[in-house]
């Protein structure tokens, strides 16, 4: 396997929904993959593609879940609204640690 290609299946971790035994069967599978995309167009309908890749059950079941995540901001608009209500006009010249430390506590207490 290239050693990119494997970098980059590990960085699927990054979901806590994908375990280090699905990265293993993923890497197992990549082969078959890799071959299977060769006929990959950009006007395919992607659940249509992945319905008729029944050789490749841990890729099909991997992304069926990674498909599902919805990208938001509503996080980073938290963090941004903790800052305004901990850190208002008058604290504009408090010290970054400071602040990085309550915002840590805050966000992840």
């Amino acid at each position: 396997i290239d050693a990119l290609k494997s970098e980059r299946i590990d960085d699927l971790t990054a979901f806590p929904f994908v375990s280090a035994a699905d990265i293993d069967a993923l890497k197992s599978e990549l082969p078959a993959y890799v071959a299977a995309c060769e006929d990959v167009h950009a006007d395919m309908d992607p659940v249509q593609w992945w319905q008729g890749r029944r050789a490749l059950p841990h890729w099909r079941a991997v992304f069926a879940k990674v498909l599902l995540v919805q990208p938001s901001s509503a996080a980073a608009e938290r963090v941004f609204s903790r800052l305004e209500n901990s850190f208002g006009k008058k604290q504009e010249s408090a010290l970054e640690d400071y602040i990085e430390a309550s915002i840590m506590l805050q966000y992840n207490h």
